[in-house]
C-alpha cells in the first residue's frame, strides 16, 4: 500500500493513523480480501484525520478518524462523529449531496478512536476554486448554496441542542445560555480574558424571553460554508455536488448557524444580496436584532477558545474587538 501522511507536531489534536492500522480497519469494514492500493491523507480539516483510499477490488472511499476521546479539544467538539451519525437521517432532504456511511466503528477494539468509512464524492472544494470562477458562476453557486441552507433550516426537530451523547434542552434560551457558560468555563481554563464573555452570559440570562421567541427546534448544519462544499463544472455552469462534514450539527434557531456569522464577515454585500434573495430575508423585529447580535458574540466566544487550541493567539485581538462590538450593540437596544 502506498501511504502518505501530513506531518504534524507531536501533541497536536490530529495524529496520523499508521498504515498497518488502516489496513486492519479496511479489513474489518470490507472483509479480509480487500486490497488497499493507496491511503492518502487529505489536509482540509482541522479535527478528524481524513484519508482518500483507493482499492484494487472496490470503489474509492473516504476514511475519517476522530481524535482519541481523551484528547478531544473544545467542549463543543466532543463526540463530533457520533453526532454526525445521529443526525444523518435528518438530512434526508439533501441526501443525494451527502456522502453515504459505508461502515462506522465506535467499539475502540482496533484503535482508541471513532472512525467511519464514507463514499467518495466527486468534485473540488468550492473554496479552493472560487477564484477561478466568474462572478456569474459564483453567483449561481451562492444561489444553490442558499437553497441548500434553506432546505436544511426547514427540517424540524423535537428538542433543542445536540443529539446524544450531547445535551438537550426544552427551550432555546437554555441551550444558548449553556453554550455561553461552557465557553466561559473553557476560556477560564485557557487563561483568557473572561470579562466580556461573562457580560454576554449576563445579557443572555436577563433576556431569555427574547431568545425564547424561537419555539421550534430546526436543524443546523453547523459548518456550512464553501470549504465544506464540493462543486463540479458542467456545460451549463457549475453545480454543487456534495455537502460535507455535518458533525457540528444541532437543533436550534437557523440564524444562529455559523453560516450566517461568516456571511456577515467574509463576503461582499453583493454576495449577501444574492444569498438572501434565494434564502428569503426574515422579518426584522427587535427580538431578531437582539438574537443576531447575541449569536455574533456567541461565535466570538467559541472562536477565542479555538484560536487558543490552534495556537493562533495573534488573531484573538480582532475576535475580542468583534465581541466588544456585539456587546455594545446589545447594550443600546431599548428592550
Amino acid at each position: 500500500m502506498k501511504y502518505t501522511q501530513i506531518e504534524r507536531e507531536a501533541g497536536t489534536l490530529q495524529q496520523p493513523v499508521p498504515p498497518e492500522m488502516i489496513e486492519k480497519m479496511c479489513m474489518r469494514a470490507f472483509g479480509n480480501a480487500v486490497n488497499v492500493v493507496t491511503a492518502q491523507e487529505l489536509g482540509n480539516g482541522e479535527y478528524n484525520n481524513v484519508y482518500l483510499l483507493e482499492f484494487a477490488n472496490r470503489d474509492t472511499a473516504i476514511l475519517r478518524v476522530a481524535p482519541q476521546s481523551t484528547k478531544q479539544g473544545l467542549w463543543l467538539e466532543h463526540s463530533f462523529m457520533r453526532r454526525e451519525h445521529m443526525l444523518q437521517p435528518y438530512f434526508a432532504p439533501i441526501a443525494p449531496l451527502l456522502p453515504k456511511i459505508l461502515m462506522i466503528d465506535f467499539t475502540h477494539q482496533l484503535i482508541e478512536r471513532d472512525y467511519m468509512f464514507q463514499t467518495y464524492m466527486p468534485g473540488k472544494l468550492w473554496s479552493n476554486v472560487m477564484g477561478e470562477l466568474t462572478e456569474d458562476e459564483n453567483d449561481a453557486l451562492w444561489r444553490q448554496f442558499a437553497h441548500i441552507a434553506r432546505t436544511i433550516s426547514t427540517i424540524k426537530g423535537d428538542i433543542f441542542g445536540i443529539p446524544y451523547p450531547g445535551l438537550q434542552f426544552a427551550t432555546w434560551s437554555e441551550k444558548v445560555i449553556k453554550t455561553l457558560e461552557q465557553s466561559l468555563q473553557e476560556a477560564m481554563r485557557n487563561g483568557l480574558n473572561c470579562e466580556p464573555i461573562q457580560m454576554l452570559c449576563h445579557i443572555a440570562a436577563n433576556h431569555a424571553g427574547l431568545i425564547d421567541e424561537i419555539t421550534t427546534p430546526w436543524l443546523l448544519h453547523g459548518d456550512l460554508w464553501p470549504f465544506n462544499i464540493l462543486i463540479e463544472r458542467k456545460e451549463n455552469g457549475p453545480k454543487i455536488s456534495a455537502v460535507l462534514d455535518a458533525d457540528r450539527g444541532y437543533w436550534g434557531d437557523p440564524l444562529a448557524d455559523w453560516t450566517f456569522n461568516l456571511l456577515e464577515r467574509r463576503v461582499s454585500p453583493h454576495v449577501r444580496d444574492v444569498f438572501w434573495q434565494e434564502f428569503g430575508r426574515p422579518t426584522e423585529t427587535p427580538g431578531l436584532r437582539f438574537r443576531a447580535c447575541l449569536y455574533r458574540g456567541m461565535h466570538c466566544c467559541n472562536a477565542l477558545n479555538e484560536l487558543q487550541r490552534l495556537n493562533l493567539r495573534q488573531q484573538t485581538e480582532k475576535v475580542y474587538a468583534d465581541l466588544h462590538k456585539a456587546l455594545d450593540e446589545l447594550q443600546v437596544f431599548k428592550l
